[in-house]
């Protein structure tokens, strides 16, 4: 094979030079974080500098022979980078170019940045002229560098002001040339623009670790002197508050950790028991913000820490005085943040002993404050979050005393509130996963057409938005289940009134992408009934009609998992399950398999929902390569999925646990999967592919069925 001589290929349209150049020079000149130079990514070590961008302006000599020189770079190129624009859909070169870099490397590698023009519009008549991405980037290419007709998936930045912006378009193709994590590399950017920003940002900054430190430097020297202390810690809430009110809406939120710091090392040396209320109060506050700027910065531990020492504080004042309403409030405050982050980082234990001291918290408050209205709501939140964190820890008995409990006190308050019916249809939302949890999809189906019943009865129900995505939830929801209990007739009626839902949707607002992906959500349950109806031909149909949604979706935003790693890994899994075994599908399967190790290996935690949608691509990956001869490669594939749901094996997620059965059985695991079929069998679950592990386990050793 050809060592690469340059990281990668940049293909352009003539039209398109003067953002080549732009970008031919941002790429070039890139310098990798400090922090992440040297590290081990699939991609191999990352370098200070990307490396030699090819140019074919800068970088051919004068020669006759313009083809086997682009050939030549191509080769030697690790990476395509492909300019997409209106002018280059229609470019003889660019096609050609992406043509044969794909025949000799394959579509890995292949990265678009979307310049103007839309991905896909040249199969939507009347909007031909819109295109941007070229035949072959649209389209598979076979090993012989022929186009075929099988649908690809370019990952793609987007230039556009609409789409990424040029700094976010610019780190997402860094991020697929290095194999970096998109969000280390926007995190470090940031860190190195905020050290980069204006005059004025920087001064304020500046001023406020100074002014933060000259309090401490007074507050450490007259630690017996109560007022300075009073008016530092007054100064560094104010800082925190006010800084964060103009920093926050400009993503300059890192500007503040510096402040934080000096706040957080002040507030450690001090003992709780030794300061008075007001400091306390400081205290607690600051750290409530600190907490919340490192959450939404995407730093868990430390915005748990800060959370944790707010509650130790909030719980100081309350012990002084332990029938002050106020206090009750601030220290559930607290205890709910801790809870929520916890959550947030899978700790369940943890999270779940938080909510339920919120729990009682909120219970405590209402009998000691009837008359504060705004205080209660407290206990029906505090029920909620019990009851979400019992159905994390597979406890859906117990997650529905709190959760029924949490939907009578906001009943009883609707009237006054008509605001919390939204409030009332999502927890009877929750109500139902319990119910679904607990294997019973009769009482689940009864209560998604109660929360349906509740949307339908909020006034100008066909006006507003948020109802109308709630109702169509609940057919979708409602569909989900039936097709779970086996009810498949039922469940295609259902799921085509969902897509129609859906369809209305989105065509009232064509750039919301959210209705989009709802939209495909429904297709996708549409076309796994029918694969179970034995409708195979309206169910690749169907499949179809989702790619080019995928297509657009993951164009515009290739970092979410929902749909890079869940519709996708959907549409293809069905796609296999519809009979197509094709080199084109075993490529994007792989190519998926690939996407999920990276995101996996990045840190990233999928919900077990997703982690099945992911899951059952690979699974259809093993069965063609084990049909073409190829088992040792499918029990690589079937014993990374034993890894990714081996720990939800207690949960009652039956549909996980059938992937988990059938991929036990397909590696000879034969007990483990009777064993898990069995759990199974106790239950009304009786989703086709649960069917097809009971057939499997019957007729003994061989080929699994395709369905999942």
């Amino acid at each position: 094979m050809t060592e690469a001589r340059y990281q990668a290929f940049l293909s352009y349209s003539h039209a398109d030079r003067k953002i080549a150049q732009w970008l031919h020079h941002a790429l070039e000149t890139y310098r990798v974080p400090g922090r992440l130079v040297g590290r081990e990514t699939p991609v191999g070590k990352v370098s200070e500098r990307l490396g030699r961008i090819f140019k074919d302006r800068e970088e051919l000599p004068a020669s006759g022979n313009l083809g086997a020189e682009i050939e030549a770079a191509l080769r030697s190129s690790h990476a395509l980078i492909v300019v997409c624009s209106m002018a280059a859909a229609r470019s003889k070169w660019v096609n050609e170019e992406v043509r044969n870099f794909k025949r000799l490397h394959g579509a890995e590698r292949v990265f678009a940045l979307i310049v103007d023009g839309e991905p896909f519009t040249s199969e939507i008549a009347g909007r031909e002229s819109d295109e941007c991405f070229p035949a072959a980037l649209r389209f598979a290419v076979d090993e012989a560098g022929a186009v075929t007709a099988a649908r690809a998936e370019p990952v793609a930045a987007d230039l556009r002001a609409q789409g990424d912006g040029r700094r976010l378009a610019v780190l997402k193709l860094i991020a697929g040339l290095t194999g970096l994590p998109l969000d280390d590399l926007v995190q470090r950017e940031a860190q190195r623009r905020a050290r980069r920003a204006t005059q004025i940002a920087m001064a304020a900054s500046v001023l406020a670790v100074a002014m933060a430190a000259l309090a401490l430097v007074a507050v450490r020297a007259r630690d017996d002197a109560r007022q300075p202390r009073t008016q530092a810690e007054g100064l560094i809430e104010f800082m925190l508050v006010d800084l964060r009110k103009k920093l926050e809406p400009v993503g300059r939120l890192d500007v503040l950790d510096a402040v934080g710091e000096k706040a957080l090392a002040h507030y450690n040396a001090q003992e709780g028991s030794q300061l008075d209320a007001n400091s306390l109060g400081h205290r607690s506050r600051a750290l409530h913000l600190i907490g919340e700027v490192r959450q939404n910065r995407g730093k868990l531990s430390e915005a748990l820490a800060a959370f944790e020492r707010a509650a130790e504080t909030t719980a100081e004042l309350l012990q002084r005085a332990p029938d002050n309403p106020q206090r009750i409030f601030d220290h559930a405050q607290s205890v709910f943040w801790v809870g929520a982050v916890a959550r947030e980082q899978a700790k369940r234990a943890d999270a779940s002993r938080a909510f339920l001291q919120y729990y009682q918290l909120a219970r405590r408050l209402v009998l000691l404050a009837p008359e504060k209205r705004e205080w209660q709501i407290e206990p029906a939140y505090a029920a909620t979050n019990v009851g979400i964190a019992l159905l994390d820890d597979a406890r859906p008995a117990d997650a529905l005393r709190y959760l029924e409990e949490s939907r009578a006190i906001m009943m009883r308050m609707v009237p006054a509130q008509p605001e919390l019916a939204f409030e009332v249809a999502h927890t009877v939302g929750w109500i139902s996963l319990a119910h679904e949890r607990s294997g019973d999809y009769a009482r689940a189906i009864e209560f998604q057409q109660t929360k349906r019943g509740l949307f339908a009865r909020v006034p100008d129900a066909a006006k507003n938005r948020q109802v109308q995505r709630g109702l169509q939830n609940a057919e979708y929801e409602i569909a989900r289940l039936e097709l779970a209990r086996g009810q498949l007739q039922r469940a295609k009626e259902l799921a085509i009134a969902s897509v129609a839902s859906a369809d209305n949707m989105a065509a009232a607002d064509a750039g919301n992408l959210f209705w989009l992906s709802e939209r495909t959500l429904a297709r996708l349950l549409l076309a796994e009934t029918q694969i179970a109806l034995g409708e195979l031909t309206n169910a690749s149909k169907t499949i179809a009609d989702t790619t080019k949604d995928i297509s657009r979706l993951i164009a515009t935003d290739a970092s979410k998992p929902l749909w890079t790693i869940g519709l996708n890994g959907t549409a293809l899994a069905l796609a296999a399950q519809c009979g197509d075994d094709s080199i084109p599908l075993v490529e994007k399967l792989t190519l998926h398999a690939q996407r999920l190790e990276v995101l996996l290996r990045s840190g990233n935690r999928l919900e077990p929902a997703l982690l099945v949608r992911a899951a059952a691509a690979q699974f259809q990956l093993g069965l063609i390569l084990r049909k073409r001869g190829k088992s040792d490669y499918a029990e690589v594939h079937w014993r990374k999925i034993v890894d990714l749901l081996k720990d939800h094996e207690p949960d009652s997620n039956f549909h996980l646990l059938t992937l988990l059965a059938r991929t036990r059985l397909a590696l000879g695991e034969r007990d483990a999967a009777a064993a898990i079929a069995r759990r199974i069998e106790g239950s009304l679950y009786r989703h086709p592919g649960y069917a097809d592990l009971v057939k499997e386990l019957d007729r003994g050793p061989g080929p699994a069925s395709p369905n999942v």
